[in-house]
């Protein structure tokens, strides 16, 4: 080991691969680095959005199935995914399923 080095050596890898390695954090990355990761984050979340949303309302279904036997998918009430969202405590997750109804009904009624 050459002296000066205290504890490891410093590493001449690419930042991406230290940061998916957890070798660095993203706020040693830089600025250009760390906004590009975060675009990319956020695009990849928002593209599985719609899957996450079906995937939690199949759960919400199964479970209703499974936990309440005496009733028939006929009579149970309808509970919109919004209150789903409510009675679980995610708040804005609520009001941005809300927002995307409106939206979608509002473009639906525009087009009649």
């Amino acid at each position: 080991m050459k002296r000066g080095y205290r504890g490891r050596r410093p590493s001449r890898e690419d930042p991406a691969t230290a940061l998916l390695f957890a070798r660095a954090e993203l706020w040693s990355l830089g600025r250009p680095l760390a906004d590009l990761y975060n675009l990319g984050f956020f695009d990849g979340r928002a593209s599985l959005e719609g899957a996450l949303l079906r995937a939690e309302s199949a759960a919400d279904r199964f479970y209703r199935r499974a936990f309440e036997p005496a009733h028939s998918s006929a009579h149970v009430p309808a509970i919109s995914f919004s209150d789903l969202c409510r009675i679980r405590g995610e708040w804005a997750r609520a009001q941005t399923a809300e927002e995307g109804l409106a939206r979608r009904f509002a473009e639906r009624s525009e087009g009649v």
